[in-house]
């Protein structure tokens, strides 16, 4: 079986409300790859909300966080700071864009999923307190699964460095 880490949240607005980068369909991804084989683990900080995945790591230390990184098939991230690390350490997978431009803020060698370049901000670096949420921007879920399928299957995925 492949493992599948989940990095699903980026940090909380400064008004306290979920990040407008939050992808809103984490149970339906998950419940897709379980139907697929694959073994799915949440990462995330104490408290944040379950999408369900099979496993939870909360709070883990950023020793910890490359540990798992090493481990794991792949990842699934929101534009956060989880792509910045798995980047630094050669780490390799997919992360989920919806107003914020992968040209910018992405790594080439990753599968940036961008539904659309008609729902970026105008300002790609305002605070994201000053952007509302737009569900439709983000991509459907089979396209994540079928990302994480072709990302697992590669002969270089995430493994060994």
């Amino acid at each position: 079986m492949k493992t599948v880490f989940i990095f699903p949240w980026a940090r909380r607005c400064k008004n306290g409300d979920p990040c407008p980068k939050d992808y809103p369909f984490w149970r339906e991804v998950v419940v897709a790859l379980r139907l697929k084989s694959v073994i799915t683990v949440q990462v995330s900080g104490i408290g944040e909300d379950d999408i369900g995945a099979d496993m939870k790591r909360e709070n883990l230390s950023l020793e910890e966080l490359i540990g798992l990184l090493g481990k794991a098939d792949t990842f699934i991230s929101v534009d956060s700071f989880a792509p910045h690390l798995a980047n630094f350490y050669g780490k390799h997978g997919i992360v989920i864009f919806s107003q914020s431009d992968p040209t910018i803020f992405g790594y080439e060698q990753n599968i940036n999923l961008l539904k659309d370049r008609k729902y970026l901000r105008p300002n790609q670096f305002e605070y994201w307190d000053q952007t509302i949420t737009v569900k439709e921007a983000f991509v459907d879920p089979i396209v994540v699964v079928e990302s994480v399928i072709k990302k697992i299957n590669e002969p270089n995925s995430l493994r060994g460095r």
